[in-house]
């Protein structure tokens, strides 16, 4: 039960989970470096992890948590990710980033993303990269545009700058993560009118179509799994084949009590 309420990102979130976040920052393993403070969100969507040998210091009842969640490999494991929800993720140590991410995580430029550009999310890194398709006034880093003078008036130094490690920083992010790349159609979602017949039937106690989605909309909180392979975390969802013909003598009413 701690660890669920733990992942609960929602607004019901508890504040002792907040406080928890900021524990489990100030123990991160060796291997990970030397963090930004700023940097670390939550170690469930990020690639550091929180020390937990016999040495730490971190409180029992946490390495307990930590150690419960390894065991049966606790882990955020959509199988094919909502663009919404791509973009509340996390961008620093990002989990689904390829290895070029580890160098531009802590340098002078990611802090003042951080600080001036107020960079936290993949939403916030998009922001200001899509700002890079507009017409500077060259010398770039002097612009006067309305987007450049007001990261200047935040303390930023080099907007053009920043706006360029934005993007490539989020070059970083593989497709299936990506909120730029499209994700591939397995025609597995209903249709809205296959949505509103369901309503319908459920309202007049008579058959629905059974939704087959496997794209995560609910938010980050219920893309928590267990028992999860981390052999396939970055893998792109399965494609079924296309329909062939319909035998009306092939269909099957399945009836469920309870």
């Amino acid at each position: 039960m701690w660890l669920r309420s733990y992942l609960n990102l929602t607004e019901s979130r508890p504040k002792w989970a907040f406080l928890v976040d900021s524990i489990i920052g100030k123990h991160i393993t060796r291997s990970a470096g030397q963090i930004r403070p700023e940097a670390k969100i939550n170690t469930f969507l990020q690639t550091w992890d929180p020390n937990t040998s016999g040495s730490s210091d971190l409180p029992g009842y946490l390495k307990r948590m930590m150690k419960v969640a390894k065991k049966h490999n606790v882990s955020f494991a959509a199988i094919k990710i909502d663009k919404k929800l791509k973009k509340q993720l996390p961008i620093w140590y990002h989990m689904g980033a390829d290895a070029r991410l580890r160098k531009l995580n802590n340098n002078v430029i990611s802090d003042c993303l951080r600080k001036s550009h107020n960079v936290v999310s993949i939403a916030d890194i998009h922001k200001v990269a899509l700002h890079l398709n507009t017409q500077y006034a060259p010398p770039e880093n002097d612009c006067e545009c309305h987007t450049c003078a007001r990261d200047r008036r935040r303390g930023c130094k080099h907007p053009f700058t920043c706006h360029v490690a934005a993007r490539k920083i989020l070059s970083t992010v593989r497709p299936k993560w990506h909120p730029d790349q499209p994700s591939p159609e397995d025609g597995l979602t209903l249709t809205n009118n296959q949505k509103n017949r369901n309503a319908e039937a459920d309202e007049n106690d008579d058959r629905v179509t059974f939704n087959p989605s496997v794209t995560e909309r609910a938010g980050i909180s219920a893309a928590f799994r267990a028992f999860v392979d981390p052999e396939t975390h970055d893998n792109p969802p399965a494609m079924r084949e296309k329909w062939g013909r319909v035998v009306t003598e092939e269909a099957m009413t399945i009836y469920i009590a309870g």
